[in-house]
């Protein structure tokens, strides 16, 4: 495919990626990577959500968002 098409379709699946996490209290400090799934992560996040009352957010849309983050950040 071409890279203009590339750049249109979404290939982040959120099932084969892990996750990164704070370590520590304090949130700013390096992540440590984590053998998680991104919808458990997801899942925890919608949740605190739902307490907000808040709208959950979609794992299409997480995707979408994620794929188009990871390609704007190879742009770079």
């Amino acid at each position: 495919p071409l890279e203009s098409e590339l750049a249109k379709q979404v290939e982040y699946d959120m099932d084969e990626q892990g996750r990164l996490s704070p370590i520590g209290r304090d949130e700013t400090r390096v992540c440590a990577y984590q053998r998680s799934t991104d919808k458990e992560w997801l899942d925890a996040v919608n949740n605190e959500r739902r307490k907000g009352q808040f709208t959950p957010i979609s794992y299409e849309l997480f995707e979408v968002v994620m794929d188009r983050l990871e390609k704007e950040w190879f742009d770079l």
